[in-house]
C-alpha cells in the first residue's frame, strides 16, 4: 500500500506500507522483507515490548536473518560464513559472519553482516541470509492463487496431457515435452525418468519415447525440474510431472502404416 503523503515512513505487517517519500523505492524492499520473507529488522534500537524468540530454545524460533545462537556449527546462515571470519565476528569485518546487535537488542541478537544489508540500512543489498530465504519463500509457497508457489513447469503446457494415460502403438516415436519457467539467475536441472531410472543425457525440455514391442504394457514417463540457484546454499523444491504410457499390444507400427 503506497500512503500519498510524503513524509518518510513505513510499515512491514501483514500488508507492506509505505509513504511518497523519495525514499519509498528502498521503504518498499525493506518493508516486503518483513511482508513477504518474514525477515527481521537488524537494528540494534530497543523497541520495548516487542516479543522475543530463541534459535536455542526453539520455542520461538527467530527469523532467517537474525538468530541468539552462538555455536558456529548451529547458526543457520553457516553455509554463508566468509571464510576466516570469527564467530562471532568484530564490528567492521567484511563479508559474512556473526555481528551482534539485531532485532531492537544491542547484546545477545546477532545479523549475518555488519553494515551491508537492507534489512539494516536502505540502499544496501540483501545479505545472503536475507536472499536465500527469499527465494525459499518463493518456493515454499503460501502467497498468491494457486498458493502452492513457483511451478517451473507451466501447468497445462504438457505434450500430450499428463492428466490421462497415453496410448501408444509400439515401435513409433512420441515425443513427450513441456513448456519450462527459466529464472534469469541460476540454472535449472533437468531430468528425464522412465519406471524412475534416469535417462541418460536427456536434460532438455522434451523426450522422444519410444518402445519396439508390446511389454512392459505400462510405462511410468517423469519429467522433473529444480532450481539450482546459487542464492540457495541447499536444495530447492523439485517439480515434476508424470504420464502414464499404455502401451497398445493390439497394434503395431511399422515404417508408419498400422
Amino acid at each position: 500500500v503506497i500512503v500519498n503523503d510524503p513524509v518518510y515512513g513505513g510499515s512491514g505487517g501483514t500488508m507492506s506500507v509505505a509513504s511518497m517519500h523519495p525514499s519509498a523505492g528502498e521503504l518498499v524492499l525493506h518493508e516486503m522483507g518483513h511482508s513477504f520473507t518474514d525477515l527481521a529488522d537488524e537494528y540494534s534500537t530497543p523497541y520495548p515490548g516487542y516479543p522475543p524468540c530463541s534459535d536455542i530454545s526453539g520455542s520461538s524460533p527467530c527469523e532467517a536473518n537474525v538468530t541468539n545462537q552462538t555455536d558456529p556449527g548451529q547458526v543457520k546462515w553457516r553455509a554463508w560464513f566468509t571464510s576466516g571470519n570469527p564467530i562471532p565476528t568484530p564490528p567492521g569485518t567484511s563479508g559474512v559472519g556473526l555481528f551482534e546487535g539485531a532485532r531492537y537488542q544491542s547484546v545477545g541478537m546477532y545479523r549475518p553482516v555488519d553494515v551491508q544489508c537492507e534489512m539494516q540500512y536502505l540502499g544496501r543489498p540483501f545479505c545472503a541470509a536475507c536472499r536465500e530465504a527469499y527465494v525459499k519463500r518463493l518456493y515454499a509457497g503460501g502467497w498468491g492463487i494457486p498458493a502452492g508457489g513457483i511451478d517451473l513447469i507451466e501447468p497445462g503446457s504438457e505434450v500430450p496431457a499428463s492428466a490421462q494415460p497415453v496410448a501408444y502403438p509400439p515401435g513409433m516415436a512420441l515425443r513427450f515435452s513441456a513448456d519450462l519457467l527459466r529464472p534469469s539467475v541460476g540454472t535449472l536441472a533437468v531430468e528425464w525418468r522412465l519406471d524412475g531410472v534416469p535417462l541418460a543425457g536427456a536434460v532438455n525440455d522434451s523426450y522422444v519415447f519410444s518402445q519396439a514391442g508390446p511389454t512392459p504394457a505400462t510405462r511410468t514417463l517423469e519429467l522433473r525440474v529444480r532450481d539450482t540457484s546459487a542464492y540457495v546454499a541447499g536444495s530447492l523444491p523439485t517439480r515434476s510431472r508424470s504420464w502414464t504410457i499404455q502401451v497398445d499390444t493390439d497394434r503395431i507400427w511399422f515404417d508408419g502404416f498400422d
